[in-house]
Parts: structure tokens; C-alpha cells; sequence
């Protein structure tokens, strides 16, 4: 998993099973780049990021992207404290639900696994 992810047009795809199964399966054909090239997922689905033409134009992204990582001045974000859970995590087993069809407390899950920035964005977000 990726927070960039680029993919190849006419080249990349990105599908669980591929155009003949799809064939096999409801009889309907599709080419591989409608299931699940570069344009579907940079322009419909939102899987990718950054269409590239080429690999060399793929790599040459990469490596602009490559060069932001790293301190506050390349990066644009600086890391601060953490603080831990309200509650303790180990608690979450007894919060979710027995049965898929039950409802989850949500805001009791996120007191157990919320891990907040500063005490107070976490007073004013978990009331």
C-alpha cells in the first residue's frame, strides 16, 4: 500500500480476475484497460493517483515523489507528540459486536483505538 500510487497507461491494470473470466463468468466482454487500466482507476475509481505514458515517464514521477520524503523542509509536515488511547486497546474485543448483524457503538471504538495528536483536538473531536 501506497499514499502515491501510479500506474502505467495502456500498459498497467488493476483487476481482481481478468477480462475472460469476466467473459466466462456473465458473459459480458471488456477489455483489460475498461476493468482496470490506467484511466479507470486515475479518472473513475480513484485507485491510482498519477497516470503515467510510459515506464520512463512512470519512473521519472517516482522519483519527484522520492525527493519530498524526508525532513519538515522537503516533506512540508513535522512530527509532534503522540498521546495514547483513552482506553485501553485490549478492551476492543469486548466493544465490537458478537454477530456481524449488530450494531458497533462507534464512538466507544474509536475511544479504544483513537491515538490523538494533542489532548485537546481530542477533547473537541470525542466530545
Amino acid at each position: 500500500m501506497s499514499d502515491e500510487a501510479m500506474i502505467v497507461d495502456k500498459t498497467g491494470s488493476i483487476f481482481l480476475a481478468g477480462s475472460y473470466l469476466v467473459k466466462a463468468a456473465i458473459g459480458e466482454s471488456i477489455d483489460n484497460e475498461t476493468l482496470g487500466g490506467a484511466t479507470t482507476h486515475c479518472s473513475i475509481s480513484g485507485v491510482t493517483d498519477y497516470k503515467a505514458k510510459d515506464d520512463k515517464d512512470a519512473l521519472d514521477r517516482i522519483k519527484n515523489i522520492m525527493k519530498s520524503i524526508g525532513s519538515t523542509e522537503k516533506a512540508g509536515f513535522d512530527r509532534i507528540e503522540s498521546f495514547p488511547p483513552k482506553e485501553n486497546p485490549e478492551n476492543i474485543f469486548g466493544i465490537m459486536p458478537v454477530s456481524e448483524l449488530s450494531s458497533t457503538i462507534l464512538m466507544k471504538l474509536l475511544n479504544v483505538l483513537w491515538i490523538t495528536l494533542n489532548t485537546k483536538n481530542t477533547s473537541r473531536i470525542m466530545g
